[in-house]
Order: C-alpha cells, then structure tokens, then sequence
C-alpha cells in the first residue's frame, strides 16, 4: 500500500500537482516508516520545496524591481538551505521517536519479567519457610 501511495506522490510531483502531493505527504507522516521510506519522503518534500521556491522565485523576480540578482539568490539558497535542514531534523526527530517506543515497549517487557521473577521469588520463600518448618517438626 505505502509503495503506490509512494509512486503516486513521484506522479503528482512530476506533473506539478504541488497539492495533491503535499496531501499524500501529510497522509504518509501518520505511518512508521523505514528509514529508506523516510528517505525517499524527504526527498519528496525537497522536490515540493524546489518547486514552490522555482515558482516563488519566478513571480517574485519579475515583481521585484529593486533587489538585485545576487542578494536574490543569496537568500533563496539560505531559504533553501533552512528549508532541508528543517527537513532533516524531521527525519531525525521521527528516528529518535520510534527508537524511543521501541525501547519503551522493551522496558515495559524487562518490568513484567521482572515482576514475575519477584513474584516467583516470594512464592519460593514462602515455600521454603513453611519447609523449614517442617523440617524442624
């Protein structure tokens, strides 16, 4: 299921169709992904961001008669630049979320182990006292 939504994207991206894109982005954010998904979903979000930088760029530069080209682009690379940081400590974040459910289910199971060892652990003292009791009867 996740492979089309995945195909579907790279066809909306492809045919310009930065909406609809952008909706399967956000749609594909409420699953676990694989880190080679998450990959492939930044990338995506790179090529959105390009495309509505081109498209910024485009209207912006024809409307804007008093920057200059160089300070233009200047800022465009840092907005640029800003954007994919942004978007790789999203895949960062999501990494870190998942490793951490992960280790909190696995403290959850070490606590229950450790709760019937205990359990057992009394069991067993009881068990050995009432012996012992006996024993020396």
């Amino acid at each position: 299921m996740l492979d089309h939504i995945f195909n579907e994207i790279e066809n909306l991206i492809n045919a310009n169709d930065i909406f609809e894109a952008k909706e399967l982005i956000k749609y594909l954010q409420t699953f676990e992904l694989n880190y080679e998904q998450g990959k492939l979903l930044h990338s995506y979000k790179s090529k959105l961001i390009s495309i509505k930088l081109n498209n910024i760029t485009k209207s912006s530069y024809n409307k804007s008669v008093t920057s200059t080209k160089d300070n233009y682009d200047k800022r465009i690379t840092l907005l640029k630049d800003s954007v994919n940081t942004l978007l790789d400590t999203e895949i960062i974040a999501s990494n870190i979320i998942n490793n951490l459910s992960t280790q909190e289910e696995q403290i959850k199971k070490d606590i229950d182990k450790t709760q019937n060892i205990n359990n057992n652990l009394v069991h067993s003292n009881k068990l050995t006292t009432k012996m012992s009791n006996w024993w020396r009867s």
